[in-house]
């Protein structure tokens, strides 16, 4: 009679070490990487005017930046505020409308800053000091991400001026604002 030199109990000890194996080589099926996509917004120019004073010193003013404007932008493009991630100023220029011959040589300052209910401002945008002879400002961006005002609504603009001298009796001026908003899909 012949014998199996074949031992079992060795195979049954390897096998399931085996089976674990092949389950570890198995190619999990990965989720697609959706990027985040990017919209430029450009804000219609925001008018104001500003009476003549004879003092120097500081002032500011106050302005509503349009929250509908933004919700069309995202609609346009079938996003929603809900899906806005970031929302960063890419331009804000301040340019004077009238008197034709007038320049801002009386700023010494500017500063933009934005706010919603009772958060604490941000400060968006500034320029110091004020080039003489200057018709129209390109401010200076520092950029914070404002998703979270966005989102809340009723966003206001501060512009916050620090007079050097005194301005002509009524000045007309134009504020113009850009922005990149980034949205998660």
């Amino acid at each position: 009679m012949k014998r199996n030199a074949f031992h079992f109990a060795p195979v049954l000890l390897v096998l399931p070490m085996v089976a674990l194996l092949l389950q570890g080589c198995t190619k999990e099926q990965a989720e697609p990487i959706v990027p985040p996509v990017e919209l430029a917004v450009d804000y219609p120019a925001i008018p104001f005017s500003i009476q003549g004073n004879d003092v120097p010193g500081q002032f500011q003013l106050q302005f509503d930046l349009d929250a509908d404007m933004l919700g069309q932008v995202l609609t346009a493009h079938d996003y929603t505020l809900g899906q806005v991630m970031e929302f960063r100023f890419t331009m804000a220029k301040l340019h004077l409308a009238s008197p034709a011959d007038g320049n801002y040589n009386a700023l010494g300052s500017v500063t933009l800053q934005a706010a919603s209910g009772d958060n604490e401002p941000l400060s968006v945008a500034n320029l110091y000091p004020v080039p003489d002879g200057s018709h129209t400002l390109i401010l200076n961006l520092s950029a914070p991400n404002i998703a979270d005002l966005m989102r809340g609504g009723n966003v206001r603009i501060i512009a916050k001026f620090h007079l050097d001298g005194t301005l002509p009796d009524v000045s007309n001026h134009q504020l113009l604002l850009s922005a990149k908003v980034t949205m998660q899909l």
